[in-house]
């Protein structure tokens, strides 16, 4: 049996989703919601005085998830039938928001 989010992951990583559901679900949305998540439970590890290390270690868990996202977005848009310009727009920001989600 395979989960319905391993199906849609491998459809984001090989590029088949749209760009639209690509870029504003995964690249924005999930990237945005996973990395809130870290930050919240990293600050709450660290007001329980919990090692710094692991704070740390799970304030970058979403990391993998955002790369994959990242990588969805590029070959979604390099599939995009629409407006070139559209498609680089959609690359830049999502390199962006990720690089954001990861350092911010």
């Amino acid at each position: 049996m395979v989960f319905p989010w391993f199906t849609t992951m491998q459809a984001l990583w090989r590029g088949d989703l749209s760009l639209g559901h690509a870029f504003w679900s995964h690249g924005i949305l999930y990237t945005a919601l996973a990395s809130l998540c870290a930050t919240i439970f990293a600050f709450t590890l660290i007001s329980l005085e919990v090692p710094t290390a692991l704070a740390a270690i799970v304030y970058f868990l979403p990391t993998p998830y955002i790369f994959a996202a990242l990588v969805g977005v590029w070959r979604s848009a390099d599939r995009y039938p629409g407006p070139p310009h559209l498609a680089t727009l959609a690359k830049l920001a999502g390199l962006l928001w990720g690089t954001a989600m990861i350092i911010a």
